[in-house]
């Protein structure tokens, strides 16, 4: 199996060229600094599995010619598995990270069918060139019982059993992610931050929200994979109750239920006030921000990371996210506020199971993933 064969030596070397573009073998050599015949030795392989490959000869001014090396966008993919709740989702995605089919979706009105639909999607996304199969979902996920514990997908903590999903694959590894997780992934494909460099990144929609802590670039899994549960960090505040039975979860607090709860007479949703937040003044709003910025700056004063990224796939939300933020330095430490970055990420075009195909993706490109 090839993914066997993916050590963080042949990671370094498979990064050096997908930041790179193109490159040569000796090019290789001066950007790893690695051994001319390891070098060599292991272009050999990644050629002969379809993860590189040769391009035109480019023609020098003098000395020999040169075959360039680039990842291969068309021997391999790999195919990205979204369970959300009430839907499931699949994608092929080239080693580019590049879509190359159009998502498969299908609605799922109970949880106990979540799975059972993953597998039919899965089924007709997968041929020989499939090199790994992502699948993600919110919540807790248990990679030794291929379990999904915890689960705004399956709120009755009723534990989903995710193995037909990795049977289905063969002796395809399966990357299991926690959504956020996930998207953190894609977010690290575009950004490429300093490797050592700790990174806080939130992911907010109506009614949820994660988050996952980069370390050196890798994601701190804790003893259950999945983002940190910040969404489930409650405040003393009375809220809409929680699938997990509690009140005052971060994640119901940024929701239109709650915005509703504080302002009985609002009519339009959570996504629509936020895209109005530049243009009008909105008690209720002001109030989520407020209590979901003392929720963060906890985060932030806990981790003492370098940088905070707020990512939403709201449109127009850039407003919002610039008050978000200024709310957040009002509560973090001094010390720490002088350190401290904090990015907008929206993205509106990267659709869930591009995410779970990236999740996979990262695990060839990146260590501990």
């Amino acid at each position: 199996m090839l993914m066997e064969t993916i050590n963080p030596r042949r990671r370094r070397e498979l990064r050096a060229v997908l930041r790179a573009g193109r490159m040569s073998r000796s090019q290789l050599v001066a950007a790893t600094q690695l051994r001319k015949n390891t070098v060599l030795t292991d272009v050999a392989a990644l050629l002969a599995e379809g993860v590189l490959r040769e391009v035109a000869q480019a023609v020098p001014s003098g000395g020999r010619p040169r075959t360039p090396l680039e990842i291969d966008p068309i021997a391999r993919h790999v195919v990205g598995v979204s369970i959300e709740p009430g839907c499931v989702q699949a994608r092929r995605m080239n080693l580019l990270g590049e879509p190359t089919s159009p998502p498969a979706a299908a609605k799922v009105r109970s949880p106990k069918h979540l799975v059972p639909t993953a597998e039919r999607l899965l089924r007709d996304q997968l041929d020989d060139r499939t090199l790994m199969v992502g699948v993600t979902a919110p919540g807790f996920i248990d990679r030794s019982s291929h379990e999904l514990r915890f689960s705004a997908a399956a709120p009755r903590r009723t534990p989903l059993s995710l193995a037909p999903l990795v049977a289905l694959a063969g002796d395809r590894p399966v990357v299991l992610e926690n959504d956020v997780h996930a998207r953190a992934a894609c977010w690290l494909a575009v950004h490429r931050p300093p490797q050592r460099h700790d990174t806080l990144f939130v992911g907010l929609e109506d009614g949820r929200l994660g988050a996952t802590l980069l370390i050196d670039g890798r994601p701190n899994l804790g003893s259950v994979g999945g983002a940190n549960e910040l969404g489930h960090n409650r405040l003393p505040i009375d809220t809409p109750r929680c699938y997990c039975g509690h009140q005052g979860c971060l994640e119901r607090i940024f929701s239109t239920p709650y915005l509703r709860h504080i302002k009985p007479a609002a009519t339009r949703d959570l996504a629509d006030r936020i895209r109005r937040c530049d243009r009008a003044a909105d008690a209720g709003l002001r109030r989520i921000i407020e209590l979901l910025a003392h929720g963060l700056a906890n985060a932030v004063n806990l981790l003492r990371v370098e940088t905070l990224v707020l990512a939403t796939r709201l449109p127009d939300s850039q407003p919002f996210l610039d008050k978000l933020a200024d709310a957040v330095r009002s509560h973090v430490l001094a010390e720490l506020n002088r350190r401290l970055q904090i990015q907008s990420h929206i993205d509106t075009q990267t659709q869930p199971p591009d995410a779970a195909a990236q999740a996979a993706l990262a695990r060839l490109f990146y260590d501990g993933w």
